[in-house]
């Protein structure tokens, strides 16, 4: 009897059907090699890329967000500044000027020295006072190394009471100063001359020229003070009819009297108050012979009905010198010397320059 074969073609399966059986198998095999490759390519593809941006959740009904912190942007350095078109730095701001009053109390034709420190380079200063009422008035001050001075005379109707010593300076602050004026009597002079002085007052055409001369050497003067030194009185005498006082000649009224008489012998040494500059040596018609010193800052001193004149117009004199002699010229009813002072053309009384 034939031995039995043992294998698959013991399951009843032809050659044909094994051949096929074998080659799915291996296709199978083959697919499933391929899927683990792209399943690996997938996974380190996965591992390498850049995660995408977290998604957020909006928050539940009735809770809150959480704040995310901001973020400062980079400051970016200010640009250095150009110094050629950066603006300057502003200038410090100057302290104020100061005035003072010399004396602060005055009386009635009395002078004031005015002075501004700290005027700085202010080319121009003025001086403004200003009192009761609508009183004001300004004055020009004299100018030298941030300092200002003037002279104010404080004329003989001036109202009395309190006033306020101010100074225009640029654009400067200024510290004003107070003055007070006081009320002072002026009694009545009365003098009798004979017909042929008074017919001296008749030339009117002489009387007016002399005046223009007067007025011309008065006209100019001094920036700066030319004494450094007290004023001292011109003659060593008794004083006879004072500054201000209301003149009758002959029983009718002349007006004031401005200056001071000095009951002097002829011939007396007559002497410069203070130093100064000869403005006018001459002999004038109702005044005499005459001399005006200018003493600088616009104060000038006269000496009239004199003898004698010992200096010249334009010479200098120093304080104490003798600068003529002690006479009865032109109206006059007798030997003495008439001494007054003026800020220009405005009367003072010489006295007050005394103080200065």
């Amino acid at each position: 009897m034939p031995r039995p074969r043992h294998g698959i073609q013991s399951a009843g399966l032809s050659g044909g059907e094994l051949a096929i059986s074998r080659i799915v198998l291996i296709l199978v095999l083959v697919m499933f090699a391929v899927g683990i490759s792209l399943g690996v390519v997938a996974w380190r593809a996965s591992i390498t890329a850049e995660p995408p941006p977290a998604r957020s959740t909006p928050p539940a009904p009735g809770s809150t967000a959480p704040t995310q912190p901001a973020v400062a942007a980079p400051s970016t350095p200010p640009a250095p500044a150009d110094p050629q078109t950066a603006p300057p730095p502003a200038p410090p701001t100057p302290p104020p000027a100061a005035v003072s009053a010399k004396p602060s109390a005055v009386k009635q034709g009395d002078v004031v020295l005015v002075t501004v420190e700290g005027t700085g380079e202010a080319a121009e200063v003025s001086v403004v006072i200003t009192g009761p009422g609508s009183a004001r008035e300004t004055h020009r001050a004299f100018v030298s190394e941030g300092s200002a001075r003037v002279l104010v005379p404080v004329g003989v109707t001036r109202a009395p009471g309190s006033y306020k010593v101010d100074a225009v300076a640029g654009d400067l602050k200024v510290i004003p100063a107070a003055l007070t004026v006081e009320k002072k009597e002026f009694p009545s002079s009365r003098i009798t001359v004979d017909k042929k002085t008074v017919e001296l007052t008749q030339d009117q055409a002489r009387v007016k020229a002399d005046q223009e001369k007067v007025k011309a050497a008065r006209s100019r003067t001094s920036p700066e003070p030319l004494w450094n030194q007290p004023f001292t009185l011109p003659v060593d005498a008794p004083m006879g009819t004072p500054f201000g006082f209301i003149r009758y000649v002959n029983g009718v009224e002349w007006g004031r009297h401005w200056g001071i008489d000095f009951g002097a012998r002829d011939g007396a040494p007559v002497r410069a108050a203070n130093a100064g500059r000869v403005v006018l040596a001459e002999a004038l018609l109702l005044s005499g012979n005459t001399i005006i010193v200018d003493h600088g800052l616009n104060v000038f001193t006269s000496y009239l009905h004199l003898s004698r004149v010992d200096v010249k117009a334009g010479g200098t004199v120093k304080r104490g010198d003798v600068i003529g002699r002690v006479g009865s010229t032109g109206f006059s009813t007798g030997s003495h010397l008439h001494w007054s002072a003026t800020v220009g053309a405005s009367s003072i009384n010489p006295l007050a320059l005394l103080g200065l």
